[in-house]
């Protein structure tokens, strides 16, 4: 199985804070400062056919492995972090990185509404790589990135339950699932602007 880049290298347009000031410039909002433990990300799907898919925080029981995804949509990816991470919470749990799309979605829907901009959540799996924060870019927001990019004309609330870049590689799996690397890297900072334990 193979895919288009997903080293994190093509040009695009950084949606959250990069200077970890915490201005909040709409979309992700992931700071690379929140990836740092981040050793691969794994893809569930192929990426080429994807213009966006939607990034986020969640908070896992586990360093690595597919997380339980129970909302609407389906899983596509995920990060797995450093075996030697401690957990970030004082329940013993990890903050993973997860990438997501809804039914709604320009992939999933030929009525979607977001055919001429993305939703508020959405990067270009192929600026994705670990310890990096997915980017916008106009293939992803499907037209040329308006000034004001951050504010889309319609959000969307349908969540299931700057920077730093590493170099990455791309392989496959015995299991199909596609997986970028990058180093072992320290452990993450505390994150804030969480979703709540998925399992």
């Amino acid at each position: 199985m193979t895919c288009a880049n997903n080293t994190g290298t093509e040009a695009g347009t950084q949606q959250g804070p990069s200077d970890g000031s915490g201005a909040d410039a709409g979309g992700t909002r992931l700071r690379a400062g929140q990836l740092t433990a981040e050793t691969e990300i794994i893809w569930l799907v192929p990426t080429d056919g994807l213009d966006y898919v939607r990034e986020h925080l969640d908070i896992t029981k586990r360093r690595s492995g597919k997380p339980p995804y129970h909302g609407l949509g389906r899983l596509v990816g995920y990060a797995n972090l450093d075996p030697a991470t401690t957990a970030t919470r004082d329940s013993g749990r990890y903050d993973r990185r997860t990438f997501w799309l809804l039914p709604t979605d320009r992939s999933e829907s030929d009525d979607s509404p977001y055919a001429t901009y993305a939703p508020l959540e959405a990067v270009d799996p192929r600026t994705v790589a670990p310890g990096q924060p997915g980017r916008l870019t106009e293939r992803a927001w499907g037209s040329p990135l308006p000034p004001h990019r951050h504010a889309p004309p319609h959000r969307e609330h349908g969540s299931p339950n700057a920077g730093r870049h590493t170099s990455a590689r791309r392989d496959s799996t015995p299991t199909g699932q596609l997986r970028d690397r990058s180093p072992a890297d320290p452990p993450a900072d505390p994150p804030g602007g969480i979703r709540p334990p998925t399992g």
